[in-house]
């Protein structure tokens, strides 16, 4: 019964840990709004009127970016599914799991610092007016991305 109790708490866990705002607002993942930004660079070029060398600039920050966030997702992947293995096993080791967990947690939080840091770096290039722009265009994406989860 005791075991089963604990698996049950490790399960409430790892779903408060997967469940975006509940465990740590801050600590949610990356901004989506960034990450769609970054996915489509040419919309911030033209959005903001990079000139080349702020263009150039910008797909270093890419680069460095994809850079540090790509092995913390891949490790992610690996952790889910060894995770739900260990969750499936008929005698789960609770600390095991709650070490993966917390790793897992660790590269999320690593995740939303690396893009916080692209978003910092990035606004660190633009003229005043680009940077008015660019707050312009993450509120109207986030406001419309927030439109879509309401409806």
């Amino acid at each position: 019964m005791n075991r089963k109790r604990t698996a049950l708490l490790t399960a409430v866990l790892l779903t408060l840990l997967a469940v975006p705002g509940v465990a740590d607002p801050a600590a949610a993942g990356p901004d989506p709004v960034i990450t769609s930004l970054v996915a489509r660079p040419s919309v911030l070029i033209q959005a903001l009127k990079l000139t080349r060398a702020q263009t150039d600039t910008l797909k270093g920050l890419i680069q460095t970016l994809q850079n540090t966030v790509k092995p913390l997702t891949t490790a992610n992947a690996s952790l889910d599914q060894q995770i739900r293995t260990a969750l499936g096993s008929p005698a789960p080791d609770n600390c095991a799991i709650g070490k993966l967990v917390v790793t897992r947690h660790q590269n999320d939080l690593a995740i939303a610092a690396a893009f916080a840091k692209f978003d910092k770096d990035f606004s660190a290039i633009l003229t005043a007016q680009q940077l008015t722009k660019y707050q312009r265009l993450k509120n109207l994406l986030n406001r419309s991305g927030n439109d879509e989860n309401e409806g």
